[in-house]
């Protein structure tokens, strides 16, 4: 072989080298990237304060820990900030900083039930624009008469089951004029505001389950729900047999008569 025919086949070999020196590297980039979970579960494991992450988590579920406080940008400065599901049900988080969630952009459920919380800032979740489910059931959350409960154009399900509601005042709802599903079961609500339920122009389902709910009225609402649940209810028992859950015509028939 002559001298440059030699050359050649060198020139050649250490160009193959560096292909795949370059394509082993840029696969074990790709797979360190693709291997990080878009669902990170790290239930039960004692957390304390909310873990390290990664951009490409989109679900992130840290229930049954020992979270107590959710710290501003506490999320979005531990790298999720791509997260579109939360769960944080049965920690025993108490504090929540009012931009806990802030950064968060195409968040869409959270489950914060189960813990121990009394109140949130009302604009907690305002800039969570795409936020839709938002689960409270199980705390010691209370309303207050000169206070909106929370500031949301986009939340249209809220659970609020088990607290200790007993009153909605006028000013409660203002804020979620966008609710489609509302769940207040099994608190002590025994008064409601004629104005409290007025904002929710979109509400299709209401649920009082087990609570002490007397008397509900036609003019409590600007929509009347399609869906209304007052099963085991002091208004259910005043019909033989009590009502549960009733739909579409029964609902205007049944505050109508109570407007009476």
């Amino acid at each position: 072989m002559d001298i440059c025919g030699a050359t050649f086949v060198i020139l050649l070999f250490n160009f193959d080298r560096m292909v795949s020196s370059t394509t082993e590297n840029t696969m074990a980039t790709s797979s360190k990237f693709e291997g990080y979970p878009d669902k990170l579960k790290m239930t039960g494991k004692q957390l304390q304060e909310i873990p390290e992450g990664h951009i490409s988590v989109r679900i992130l579920d840290l229930a049954y820990n020992h979270l107590s406080y959710l710290p501003m940008n506490g999320f979005k400065n531990k790298s999720f900030k791509n997260i579109t599901s939360l769960d944080l049900h049965q920690n025993r988080i108490n504090n929540v900083s009012s931009s806990a969630f802030f950064g968060l952009k195409i968040l869409t459920e959270v489950d914060i039930s189960s813990n121990q919380i009394t109140a949130l800032d009302s604009y907690t979740f305002e800039y969570n624009r795409k936020l839709k489910k938002l689960d409270l059931s199980n705390n010691r959350i209370q309303f207050t008469k000169s206070e909106v409960f929370l500031v949301s154009t986009s939340i249209n399900t809220l659970i609020l089951s088990n607290n200790n509601i007993d009153q909605l005042y006028e000013l409660t709802f203002v804020g979620l004029k966008y609710l489609t599903n509302l769940v207040l079961d099994d608190n002590c609500l025994n008064t409601i505001h004629s104005n409290s339920l007025k904002p929710l122009i979109g509400i299709e389902f209401l649920s009082l389950a087990q609570t002490n709910v007397v008397s509900l009225k036609t003019t409590m609402f600007t929509r009347i729900p399609r869906i209304l649940n007052i099963e085991s209810t002091p208004l259910a028992k005043k019909f033989d047999p009590p009502l549960t859950r009733i739909k579409k015509s029964q609902v205007a028939t049944l505050l109508e008569a109570e407007s009476n």
